[in-house]
């Protein structure tokens, strides 16, 4: 899988999710078990990205926040991956509750 694919698929998930009734347990739970499998294969690529970030760090001979400039510009996806997976895991765990919400009524 690639990045954008994985974007693509993520994004996906989100509009189906928000296009969905919330009593649609069945539904709501398979898209969390995509988005879940969608959320580890981005937070692989974040640590890729955040690897990429390092050595770029590590390897200049400027200051450390001139070496931090150069690495967020080179490495562009570490910023967006950070939000993508952060957000993502919000929208999974709202997921849960509205399945655990759905079952107790």
């Amino acid at each position: 899988m690639k990045l954008e694919e994985a974007l693509s698929e993520y994004n996906s998930i989100v509009d189906t999710y928000y296009g969905i009734g919330s009593d649609d347990c069945e539904t709501i739970s398979e898209l969390a078990k995509n988005l879940s499998v969608i959320l580890s294969y981005l937070s692989w690529e974040q640590h890729e990205a955040y690897k990429k970030w390092v050595a770029i760090i590590e390897s200049s001979t400027l200051a450390y926040n001139k070496s931090e400039i150069i690495a967020h510009y080179k490495v562009p996806e570490l910023y967006m991956l950070r939000k993508v997976v952060k957000s993502g895991y919000e929208i999974l765990n709202i997921m849960r509750s509205n399945i655990s919400y759905s079952k107790s009524r």
